[in-house]
């Protein structure tokens, strides 16, 4: 993550579990962060 941070990457944060979310890694300050599932992944993809 750092190195996609530095590079200017895109990055999308899923979450694989809807009950258990767990703490977002403060790299992933200001990006998108979703549950998994595939039309989210899908969307993310196509906004590329």
């Amino acid at each position: 993550m750092k190195c996609a941070n530095e590079e200017e990457i895109p990055m999308l944060g899923v979450h694989i579990y809807k009950d258990d979310k767990g703490a977002t890694p403060s790299e992933l300050s200001g990006y998108e962060v979703i549950e998994w599932s595939r039309p989210g992944i899908e969307s993310f993809i196509n906004r590329l």
